[in-house]
């Protein structure tokens, strides 16, 4: 059985001045490319989703989604706290879990953020960043260097320490596929479309021999769970549209299966933010707990 959890939570400033300089940016983006017809319509629309965001961010309550009335997490966090925010790219665990981790870390509780991907199958991001209109492989490449030292900078702000931060750097835009078609680990793997990578970077591999395989993505989550064992997880939503988040979350819930089989006592409880829904919309819709 599951009932929602309300996120009652202060989100961290930098997340709305985060936001309105992206909306700038793509405003910028849009009068660069307006000859461009796909890049315009993709600017104007993730400049709704943006502000549809803030709308959400800022009304008291979140958008509810579903009929059980949502309850408060505060009697869920203390100093004992040992938080798992799992964020599909760099910025997602801002969204989803911003003033979460900020609270966790205010009452002396524990917080582990792993990144899934470093969000660098990102094409309009790679070409607005290096004014480019086709890139290579490289230079998506260095995108995902330089966001994941954004996203270390984000979290310092909020207080995390570097050596909290997990990057597994598995495909952006190909964890679907490493669930659904390329789950056993043996070859062909998986190859990223953008960085033409079949493999993390060494440096991003918590075991030998990872390679993009979806049994390669549950062993590393294995690991990060018996390494630091979690009283609360954020996870995006199973219902979430976008594949790599609703991706996360099967993943992480298969890992949690053998974890919770080996370590029975030790029962997480599990929070899943909604991002992405219906039409595509970008929303922060309530938290849900999955027991």
């Amino acid at each position: 059985m599951s009932h929602s959890l309300l996120l009652l939570v202060d989100p961290p400033i930098m997340l709305y001045a985060a936001i309105i300089h992206e909306i700038d940016n793509l405003g910028d983006y849009s009068i660069e490319r307006r000859n461009q017809q796909t890049g315009s319509r993709w600017s104007r629309q993730w400049r709704r989703y943006l502000l549809s965001f803030i709308v959400c961010a800022l009304a008291p309550t979140p958008c509810s989604h579903g009929t059980d009335a949502p309850e408060r997490l505060e009697p869920f966090l203390s100093k004992n706290t040992r938080l798992m925010v799992f964020s599909p790219h760099p910025d997602d665990e801002t969204l989803a879990a911003g003033g979460l981790i900020q609270r966790v870390l205010s009452l002396g509780g524990s917080v582990k953020v792993v990144f899934m991907t470093s969000g660098d199958g990102f094409p309009e991001g790679v070409e607005k960043e290096n004014r480019i209109a086709r890139p290579m492989a490289q230079d998506y490449r260095n995108y995902g260097k330089l966001r994941k030292k954004e996203a270390r900078q984000a979290l310092r702000v909020m207080g995390m320490k570097k050596q909290d931060t997990v990057f597994l750097n598995f495909p952006d835009g190909g964890l679907r596929n490493l669930l659904q078609k390329y789950w056993l680990d043996r070859r062909p793997y998986f190859r990223s479309p953008f960085t033409l990578e079949d493999r993390p970077q060494l440096d991003d591999t918590l075991l030998a021999n990872v390679e993009f395989d979806g049994e390669d993505v549950k062993r590393e989550i294995e690991k990060l769970l018996l390494d630091f064992h979690p009283s609360l997880i954020v996870v995006a939503d199973p219902r979430d549209r976008h594949s790599d988040h609703c991706s996360t979350y099967f993943f992480v819930s298969k890992s949690l299966k053998a974890y919770r089989k080996n370590y029975p006592t030790l029962d997480p409880k599990v929070v899943t933010s909604l991002f992405t829904f219906a039409n595509g919309g970008l929303a922060v819709a309530r938290a849900r707990e999955r027991g």
